[in-house]
C-alpha cells in the first residue's frame, strides 16, 4: 500500500488532469465562456492541496478531498449536460478513497455520493435522459450501490489484514 502522502498526491494529479480534459472539451465544443465555467473545477484540487499542506489530520484531508471532488464533478457534469455519466466519476473516486481510508470514511462517501445521485435522478431526469436512457441510469445506480458496499467490505478486510 502506498504512503498516504503519495496517494493524496496521485489523487490530486488525477483530479487536475480530469478537470483539464473537461476544460479542453468545453473549449472545443462550446467555446471560451463554457471553458471558463468548467475551470471552476480547479478549486477542488487546489483546496485539497492546501488542506494537505497545512493540516496534518488525515481524516480531514480525505473529507475535504471527497467533498470537493463530489461538488466539482457535479458542477462540471451539470454544466456540460453529462449527468448520466457522473456515476462513473463517483465510482472512480470511490476506488481512490477506498485505497487510503477506513471503513467509516468509505461509508460516509458511499452515503454522500448515493444521496447526490438519487437527488440528481429525482430533480434532473430530463437532463440525464439527454445523455443516456433512464433505465440505464437506474441500472448504473443499483450497480453503484453494490459497488460501494463492496468497497466498504474491501476496506474493512484490508484493515483487518493489517
Amino acid at each position: 500500500m502506498l504512503p498516504f502522502s503519495t496517494t493524496i498526491t496521485l489523487c490530486l494529479i488525477e483530479i487536475f488532469c480530469v478537470v483539464t480534459l473537461h476544460v479542453i472539451y468545453a473549449f472545443t465544443q462550446f467555446g471560451i465562456t463554457e471553458a471558463l465555467w468548467i475551470s471552476i473545477g480547479y478549486v477542488a484540487p487546489l483546496a485539497s492541496f492546501l488542506v494537505f499542506r497545512f493540516v496534518k489530520n488525515e481524516k480531514t484531508i480525505v473529507r475535504v478531498f471527497y467533498i470537493s471532488m463530489l461538488v466539482v464533478s457535479y458542477l462540471i457534469s451539470w454544466r456540460l449536460e453529462t449527468l448520466g455519466l457522473i456515476i462513473m466519476i463517483f465510482f472512480a473516486a470511490g476506488i481512490l478513497i477506498a485505497l487510503y481510508s477506513n471503513r467509516e470514511m468509505m461509508f460516509e462517501y458511499a452515503i454522500a455520493s448515493s444521496v447526490i445521485l438519487i437527488i440528481i435522478s429525482i430533480f434532473q431526469m430530463d437532463t440525464i435522459a439527454n445523455v443516456c436512457p433512464t433505465q440505464l441510469y437506474f441500472i448504473y445506480l443499483v450497480l453503484y450501490a453494490f459497488g460501494m458496499v463492496t468497497f466498504i467490505f474491501m476496506v474493512n478486510g484490508v484493515n483487518n489484514y493489517k
